[in-house]
């Protein structure tokens, strides 16, 4: 007769998982964790539902597995680095494109406004006189209403 305990060890083994992640993820202590999979706690359906979920199976194939199943399932399911990197980064590419564009067309707009600001102050549509100094008008001090 299997035992789930086993399935769960060799399953976590052949995904490369430590017993400390598989700890962290269902929020349990190292030692509750380690009591599951050699078997001296009991298993609700609840915790297997939520270890099969980080195994990436259903409930029922983790019960009804048998060993040689175990152990290929947990390098079946194992987590694709290379995949799960290729996706980031492609992610992460396309928000920068997006990101990119979107300054280039401020940029645009800003050029566009620098030069019919130049325009204007040219005189090629209206004549302005640049100020020699620009007055600044003087701190009033904190706490006090201003006048009217």
């Amino acid at each position: 007769m299997i035992k789930i305990n086993d399935n769960i060890k060799k399953i976590r083994r052949g995904k490369d998982f430590t017993q400390q992640i598989m700890a962290d993820k269902l929020g349990l202590s190292l030692s509750a964790y380690s009591n599951i999979e050699s078997g001296k706690a009991d298993v609700n359906m609840t915790r297997i539902t939520e270890i099969s979920k980080i195994f990436e199976m259903t409930p029922v194939e983790l019960i009804t597995l048998n060993t040689d199943q175990a152990i290929s399932m947990g390098k079946e399911f194992k987590f694709d680095t290379d995949g799960a990197m290729k996706q980031l980064y492609e992610h992460i590419v396309e928000q920068n494109k997006t990101y990119i564009e979107t300054l280039r067309t401020s940029i645009e707009d800003l050029r566009e406004k620098a030069e019919l600001y130049k325009e204007l102050y040219e005189g090629t549509k209206l004549k302005v006189k640049a100020p020699k100094e620009i007055a600044i008008p003087a701190k009033r001090k904190a706490g006090r209403p201003k006048r009217k």
